[in-house]
């Protein structure tokens, strides 16, 4: 027998604007209907959710985490030392933590040796709990540069197109590339090329042929601009760190996202929890300001991207350096001070978010799309910290909480 509910939300948000005295109807894994809660059908074998001081929007994205990363204070040395074996365990672990705080899909910006693949295999397969997953696998990076660890090192174009193909074979969605060295990873410059123009053009080319596109990571304003004008869909952080000018965006780079339809996934969140807990955030540490200030210029430079009118999406770092797996809802509330309304801010990690990573059926509450939901307590139109309120949360029509 079909499995059928209804919720009646006081404030329901789509995925692009919010509306009240409507009723969800979900039938298996997918929402069947959307209607005014005055014309429910009569039919007796729906399980009503009434939530009458509760929104309801569809289960966040998260656009940019590190499953088998650990979030603590050294998650480098923690990956160096686990096996592949305890590095799944451990994903599987962040994966119930997402999809539990009403995190229902999430992409993986980088694992090591794959094993994210084995993790996806056992979400759908129902043996483990989790998000949709978009992966990658392994960042590809030059011969002990960023992320080295993750066992994505690449040598000349024949070694990439190589891991490029493995990836591929392995049902990858998109090619992730460290453009740039990192704080993660000692002996890295973070705001040095680790590839050129050539090589890069020849990544994303040989990407493209495999049917992926490419996301770099890329801190200095010369690897925004060059992930800009080679094809790079999304540019990872775009910090515009530098050393002698601080934190400041350039217009003329600005100009180069527009003119390239370049989606940024600025990744906040890790610059806020250093300087909520007092701690000195190593990019800002490279560039000799304060964590503080670092933060107030990354503000600033979110605040122009979006008068700008460039795509930006939410993603936390999951797994980084002190970023949690339910971080994403402080990157949703960054945005929102940034400068997008709330409706906006939300949509950067649901409707826009999925539309940008051709996730077809979820990131709506709308007919035939995945019944990917999460009821929260309070009226988000009035607070973004509502989110923290979990109250429900279903993966494809199934209560995970």
């Amino acid at each position: 027998m079909a499995k059928k509910t209804v919720i009646i939300p006081k404030v329901l948000f789509t995925g692009e604007g919010f509306s009240t005295g409507m009723a969800v109807l979900m039938e298996n894994d997918l929402i069947e209907a959307v209607v005014p809660a005055g014309q429910l059908p009569a039919e007796s074998d729906y399980e009503c959710i009434e939530a009458s001081g509760h929104t309801l929007l569809p289960g966040l994205i998260d656009v940019h985490v590190h499953l088998t990363m650990c979030g603590c204070c050294s998650p480098r040395q923690h990956m160096m030392k686990e096996s592949d074996e305890l590095l799944l365990l451990r994903a599987a672990r962040n994966a119930q933590a997402l999809v539990e705080w009403g995190i229902t899909s999430a992409r993986d910006c980088g694992d090591r040796n794959g094993v994210t693949f084995h993790l996806r295999e056992a979400i759908k397969a129902g043996i483990t709990p989790g998000p949709d997953l978009v992966l990658t696998g392994p960042p590809l990076t030059n011969a002990r540069g960023h992320c080295y660890f993750m066992q994505g090192e690449v040598v000349d174009k024949e070694h990439m197109r190589a891991r490029i193909k493995t990836a591929a074979k392995r049902e990858a969605d998109f090619i992730k590339v460290m453009l740039t060295g990192g704080g993660l990873t000692p002996g890295t410059d973070s705001l040095s090329l680790q590839f050129s123009k050539e090589e890069l053009l020849f990544l994303v080319q040989c990407a493209s042929e495999f049917g992926l596109y490419v996301a770099a990571h890329a801190h200095s304003p010369e690897s925004i601009a060059l992930a800009a004008t080679c094809g790079v869909r999304t540019i990872e952080h775009a910090s515009f760190a530098d050393r002698q000018k601080g934190l400041m965006t350039d217009k003329a780079i600005i100009q180069q996202l527009v003119d390239n339809n370049s989606i940024v996934v600025p990744t906040n969140v890790p610059a806020v929890n250093a300087v909520r807990e007092g701690r000195q955030l190593g990019l800002a540490k490279e560039v000799g300001i304060s964590s503080a200030e670092f933060l107030s210029n990354r503000r600033l430079i979110t605040r122009q991207l979006i008068e700008a009118g460039i795509t930006l999406l939410s993603g936390s770092d999951a797994g980084a350096t002190h970023v949690s797996f339910k971080d994403i809802k402080g990157e949703i509330k960054l945005m929102q001070e940034a400068g997008l309304p709330t409706e906006m801010a939300l949509a950067t990690a649901t409707s826009l978010a999925a539309d940008k990573l051709q996730l077809e059926k979820t990131g709506k509450v709308a007919p035939r799309h995945l019944a990917n939901l999460l009821l929260v307590k309070g009226d988000l139109r009035q607070d973004l910290d509502v989110l923290e309120n979990i109250a429900g949360v279903w993966k494809a029509g199934k209560r995970i909480k």
